[in-house]
């Protein structure tokens, strides 16, 4: 499809547009983004995009078979390198919903500027797409379409991510060629974390019907959850502690050679879903509304108790605390994983 320019805009000489995307700060939003990527990509005159991004989300974007190459942001800075302000692309689609990445756009040069038009940014770019109320009640996958204007279209129904994998080295990390993974953590806080007793009891009754070594991922401070998880499943279950010991790409070739992964809403999770991996997401004070994953073989575990989602780091009830996340039981989880895991 070819998008002519409007309102006196000069395109480039074939007519056909040159896409910038300003990609999310934070892993999971980058997965689920994806979709609206790859849509776009099929509206580029080159058949793919370029993103720029925070170097913490860059290799998300590469496994991305849309993408024809990720410029890496240094900091928090307003300003694109001048390569990237230089490159001649004629549109810019500005994912994230804040004031620094509008002004980004705005100081780019870059004369065609779509982004989500929410308060006192929507100025700032010639294409904005209004923010409603109601807007913030649904799945982050479409507000990323939204943000992308009358460039493509939002589907009925979101499509799958599309990412590379490299399973095989995810197995040599490991050091086993058939195992599960788990991440057991998240980085927002204890709100979204699966009670250590039930994690353990539950990889124990999922390792009597499966026979296979479970690995945890997450970073250094989730090491020692890891562990005591592991210690609460009993020496039955057959555990490697990853967390803290690989990159983002090592993480992901993990993720992708995994037989299912179970995780609490978190980065790992959409990154499990991303790459077409059996997942099982654990939601607590956050929504699966919004932020469920996107796959074809996922599924969310919620116990969508009258005070959630609060959105809360922690749980702020002085009695009956984080309920939801102790009324999800373990059985919950494990009908859940097998009926990913067919």
């Amino acid at each position: 499809m070819k998008i002519v320019a409007e309102d006196g805009v000069k395109m480039r000489e074939d007519n056909e547009e040159k896409i910038l995307v300003r990609g999310p700060n934070w892993v999971g939003d980058a997965v689920m983004s994806l979709p609206a990527l790859q849509e776009l990509a099929e509206r580029d005159g080159r058949g793919k995009v370029d993103v720029v991004c925070r170097g913490s989300v860059a290799s998300v974007y590469r496994r991305s078979p849309s993408v024809r190459r990720v410029w890496e942001l240094p900091g928090k800075t307003y300003i694109y390198p001048k390569e990237v302000r230089e490159r001649g692309y004629t549109a810019l689609v500005v994912l994230p919903k804040s004031w620094r990445t509008a002004i980004q756009a705005w100081l780019s040069g870059i004369p065609r500027r779509y982004g989500l038009g929410t308060r006192w940014r929507s100025f700032l770019f010639t294409d904005p797409t209004p923010m409603r109320g109601a807007d913030r009640q649904i799945h982050h996958g479409r507000l990323f379409y939204r943000a992308a204007g009358g460039l493509i279209e939002e589907p009925e129904e979101l499509p799958a991510p599309q990412m590379t994998a490299e399973q095989e080295k995810g197995e040599e990390i490991v050091g086993a060629g058939n195992y599960m993974a788990i991440h057991p953590g998240a980085a927002y806080g204890p709100a979204k974390r699966w009670p250590p007793a039930k994690f353990g009891r539950f990889l124990n009754e999922l390792v009597k019907r499966h026979e296979l070594p479970v690995v945890a991922l997450g970073v250094e401070a989730e090491r020692r959850l890891a562990d005591e998880i592991f210690e609460l499943a009993g020496k039955s279950v057959k555990s490697v502690n990853l967390a803290g010991e690989t990159s983002l790409d090592e993480c992901m070739d993990v993720l992708a050679g995994a037989a299912l992964v179970v995780a609490n809403d978190s980065g790992l999770m959409h990154l499990a879903a991303g790459l077409g991996t059996p997942t099982v997401g654990i939601f607590g004070s956050s929504s699966p509304q919004l932020t469920s994953p996107l796959g074809k073989h996922t599924a969310v575990v919620y116990a969508g108790v009258e005070c959630s989602p609060c959105f809360e780091r922690e749980c702020p009830l002085e009695e009956k605390r984080y309920r939801c996340l102790e009324e999800i039981e373990v059985a919950d989880v494990l009908t859940a994983s097998e009926k990913v895991w067919q």
